[in-house]
């Protein structure tokens, strides 16, 4: 999933935004947190396992993070 966590975004940011970057272009993207990921997921899955993967552009600046699940289905 999308994270926050990022160097546009402070660490938990959660909501939509529109790309304006050539790739997906006028798309909207959603970024979540563990809060409502938890709120949505709520009462159909408990998380296992959460990782935050971070990606840093040593070349360019800046980073990118997105979150691994593993879920199980209660």
């Amino acid at each position: 999933m999308m994270c926050g966590d990022e160097s546009n975004h402070a660490r938990e940011f959660c909501g939509e935004e529109v790309v304006v970057a050539a790739y997906e272009q006028g798309t909207m993207q959603r970024y979540l947190n563990l809060t409502n990921t938890r709120l949505m997921i709520e009462g159909v899955f408990k998380i296992n396992e959460c990782n935050l993967i971070c990606r840093e552009n040593v070349l360019r600046g800046g980073f990118a993070s997105r979150c691994h699940l593993v879920l199980r289905r209660v």
